[in-house]
């Protein structure tokens, strides 16, 4: 555990880091966490090295990172800055390293012109907690999802015979019918 008066140094991430963080990262990512980024450290670094990653020293010790990326996304009009992974050391929370992470995180995107984002489980109570303490807020960005067994418990005969070749509707169309209700309205709308 840090001392009081023990000051935390916020440095650019290196290759020699990746060691440390992901022994923190196997320290918190265990029974009753949830997996926050289903990429090894070593494959987002490999891959973002150049972005803003950075972790945190107190003294000696490496305590904790953030690694993330600024990118534009194919759902989304503008360039941000995501924050991937973010992690403390369990023996060192408490102690606003994690705030200060992602102070360097914002500064590297504000430095850019950029927001930065966030993506987390909504069941996640303990992200959302933190997010909101440091001036995060929920964005306009939301996830929808379709369960398989939804597909099959929709029936042909609660889909109109003909429908207008909308976008949306050939949308709902292919989230909504059977898969042979969709082949079948396909080839009534081509003949």
């Amino acid at each position: 555990m840090l001392a009081s008066d023990e000051s935390v140094r916020i440095r650019r991430m290196t290759e020699a880091d990746l060691a440390k963080v992901k022994e923190i990262d196997r320290e918190l990512v265990g029974p009753g966490q949830e997996l926050s980024w289903p990429l090894r450290v070593e494959a987002h670094w490999w891959v973002y090295r150049g972005m803003p990653n950075f972790v945190a020293e107190a003294g000696r010790e490496l305590v904790g990172f953030v690694m993330g990326d600024i990118r534009g996304t194919e759902y989304g009009p503008d360039v941000c800055g995501w924050i991937d992974m973010l992690g403390v050391a369990p023996r060192s929370q408490g102690r606003g390293i994690g705030r200060k992470l992602v102070e360097a995180f914002c500064h590297e995107c504000d430095s850019q012109g950029v927001r930065a984002r966030v993506v987390f489980r909504e069941t996640d109570k303990h992200l959302a907690g933190f997010w909101s303490s440091i001036a995060f807020r929920k964005g306009n960005i939301m996830s929808y999802e379709l369960k398989p067994r939804a597909l099959c418990d929709t029936t042909a005969s609660q889909m109109p015979s003909r429908v207008p070749l909308t976008r949306s509707n050939l949308t709902r169309l292919a989230t909504s019918a059977p898969a042979s209700g969709r082949r079948a309205r396909a080839s009534q709308r081509a003949g």
